[in-house]
This record gives structure tokens, sequence and C-alpha cells, in this order.
């Protein structure tokens, strides 16, 4: 009887958990090898603006020179750390870093005059020691990149760019290839548009301290990521609070917490951190390749309620969904996340497929009560979902339609063979 019992919980588990959002924004710092081997550089503050957005890109160093129109407005203080090591130990003069527009090379013959000093150290090795370390501090955004007025970031629809440079120079403004160290480190990139395509919001999932908000895929390149927002709200209309439709999202907006998730093949993004039996007003927008938000979703209200204690997301109805997790006692066990995916990408697609969830929700909190206290259950649950979730890994990846057709081809060889056969044998 138990065994029977773990089966029904596994289908219905399968069919209930809760898609958590995959958060890969957590703030870094990136060291890049340059030149010659005579310096290394590191960009060491690197953290989410007023918006709580990062550019999306997460390959190498694309992530650190990359910044949108919140972080120009934020106009936020970048560091910059120099390690010198080798010949660079050999140098006497100054550290210069420096920014050019355009095409123009600092370390071109008549270019350096052309080139702009944004900061200055003095640089003085001590004999016997294997590296130097100089340290640029509270360097603002809008000097880094060129930018004279920082208004121009309210304004401004353009990308600009500017190359940044490192140098050890005997005289400001003279670069002699001989004996100065000169070498571009990298380009930084400011671009001020997000992407034109919105999405739309499907349903929010209620936890404890928690919204969680289902949105419609969005498949356009231009699309990297996307961010969810929410403001708690004390009017009895939701259209009534501060997030607009079609409107631009706001840093200034009082007691706003934002969510991002950098997968374009995104659909939820959890909330955390949020008052129980407030009311918040949610919207969602996309997010581009330089971390700009699009203009926002139409918004919906929601209120964190408590839970039962199992599992912490129930929609607006009351409908749970948690068996997996009590199972596995963590919400974002890998378990856990591949039959989530399982769900939300295979089993949503499917003709019947929104039904049978449907179904699971009706049953779901009787049978998660029913293993709650049951270690025997719990771990013979694990074992097979385990097994279970491999098996909705190569279904998720090969897709639902590709899978129905198989099916299809599968009885419809069974047909007629079963037909052919008999008749073989009547012969």
């Amino acid at each position: 009887m138990k065994h029977a019992f773990v089966i029904i919980i596994i289908i219905c588990s399968v069919l209930g958990v809760n898609r958590a959002n995959a958060d890969d924004d957590t703030d870094t710092s990136s060291t890049v090898n340059a030149g010659n081997g005579e310096y290394t550089w590191d960009l060491i503050t690197r953290s989410k603006n007023s918006l709580g957005l990062l550019p999306p890109s997460m390959d190498g160093n694309d992530r650190d020179t990359k910044y949108n129109k919140q972080d120009c407005i934020d106009n936020r203080e970048l560091d910059f750390e120099f390690t010198f090591t080798g010949a660079a130990l050999q140098r006497e003069g100054d550290v210069y870093l420096m920014l050019s527009l355009g095409d123009v090379n600092c370390d071109e013959d008549n270019s350096i005059d052309q080139c702009e000093i944004i900061a200055k150290k003095s640089y003085s090795p001590t004999a016997g020691n294997t590296s130097e370390t100089v340290l640029f501090t509270n360097l603002e955004l809008h000097r880094v990149m060129g930018i004279q007025d920082e208004g121009i970031c309210l304004s401004e629809t353009e990308r600009l760019s500017a190359r940044i440079w490192i140098g050890i120079l005997q005289s400001e403004n003279q670069y002699d290839s001989e004996s100065d160290l000169l070498d571009r480190i990298d380009t930084f990139m400011l671009d001020f548009t997000g992407p034109a395509q919105t999405t739309a919001i499907k349903k929010v999932l209620v936890g404890e301290d928690s919204l969680e908000v289902q949105f419609a895929k969005q498949t356009a390149d231009a699309v990297k990521g996307f961010v969810a927002v929410a403001v708690p709200v004390t009017t009895t209309d939701c259209a009534d609070g501060p997030l607009v439709a079609g409107a631009e999202l706001d840093a200034g907006i009082s007691d706003m917490k934002t969510e991002s998730s950098y997968s374009s093949d995104e659909t939820n993004i959890k909330i955390s951190g949020l008052d129980k039996d407030t009311t918040y007003q949610v919207a969602v927008a996309t997010v581009g390749e330089y971390g700009n938000p699009s203009k926002l979703s139409a918004p919906q209200c929601a209120s964190p309620q408590e839970s039962i204690g199992i599992g912490d997301a129930i929609d607006k109805d009351g409908e749970y969904c948690f068996i997996a997790t009590a199972a596995f006692g963590d919400y974002d066990h890998p378990t856990v996340r591949v039959l989530r995916t399982f769900r939300d990408r295979f089993l949503r697609d499917l003709p019947a497929g929104e039904a049978i969830i449907a179904a699971y929700y009706s049953i779901g909190p009787s049978l998660a009560g029913m293993i709650q206290d049951d270690a025997g259950a719990k771990d013979m649950l694990r074992n097979a979902l385990g097994l279970f979730a491999q098996t909705t890994t190569f279904l998720v990846a090969v897709g639902p339609l590709a899978v129905f057709f198989a099916v299809c081809a599968a009885i419809l060889m069974g047909l007629i063979f079963g037909l052919a056969v008999p008749r073989a044998r009547e012969k």
C-alpha cells in the first residue's frame, strides 16, 4: 500500500513543483591579463545599480565593461586596481589612467595628446619587490566615459564607447615606446536604450514573504533577461499604484523591490523579503544586453499570505504546490528545480497540461500532509523522484511535440503489427 501511495505522490509532485528564479546576477569583480605580462588590472567595484540591475552578459569581462542608462544616472563610482610585475618594475614616472574616444590609439605617434587623463598616481617601485599595486578609487562613470555633463544621461539615446588606457609615463602627454609603458586595457560601453519587446504577467504566486511572478516567454534576440518589481500600495484599485503599464521603471519609487533573471528562457521570477498581508503592486519588464529595462507590463496586485508550512508558494486562488519540496526539504534542491522545469517547459505545453496541473492542485495539500511526518515515505519518494528527474531532462530537451509524435507513431505501428500478425497466421 505504501508503494502505491508513493507512486501517486511522485506523479503529483511532478505536476505541482513551483519553478524558482535562476539568479545569475551575483556581484563579482574580475581580473584581466593585459599587455605583455607586465601588469594585470581589476575592476573591483561592480554592484547592482538603483534599479537592482547589472548588464546580463556572464561571459568573461563583458559585464564589467557594459553600463546602462541607470548606471549613468546614478553616476556610479568605479575602482581600478593595477598590479605591475616584470619589466614594469623598472619603469620610472607616473601612472596615468586615460581615455580616448572614437578610433584614437594613445600609443600611436603624435596621438597621445588626443587622449584625456582621467586620473594620475605617483609611481616609484621599491627595489626587490616582485610587484607594485596602484589603486584608483571613486572615479565617476560619466568622467570615465568622457561625459562632461551628468545630465546627458537623462536625454541621450545613443550608445557611447570609450577606450581606457593605462600608462607609466616619464612625461605627461608624451609617450616613448622605448622607456614608457602604455596599453589599452579595454573598451567601456554605455548604452541608453532598453528592448522594444515587453512581456505580460500570466499569474502571481503568493508565499509567506514572497510573490512569484509568472510571465509570458519572450524570444526576441534583444531580450537577455527579465526584471520583476514589487511596490507596497494602500489603494484598493491596483491601477492607482505607482507602477503604470507602458511606463519606464523609475528608481525613485519608494520601497520598491526588484529581482532579475538573466536567462532569456525564464518565465518566473520570485521576489522575497516582502511583508505578509501587505498588498503589493507587481510588474515585469524585459532587460537588454546592457541592463536597460523595457517598458513595464500591466501591473497586478497580490499579498503575501501565511502558508500551511510545507511549501512556500500558493497562487491567488489558494492553490498549493509543494510535494517535491516536502520530500527533499529544500525549495531549491537540484532535483526540485529539474522537476519545476519539466512542469513549466514540457507539461504545460501538452494539450491537457494545464488541466492535469489544476487537478494536482486540488489534491496536493492532503497528499503532502500524509508524507510530512513519514521518513520512510519521504526517502522512497526522494529516490524515485531522482530517477524520474533524469528522464524529464531528456523529455524537456526533446520537447512535447516530438514526444507526442513519437507516441502516436508507436501506437500506429502497434496497430499495424497488431492487425498484420493475426492475418499472417491465418494464411
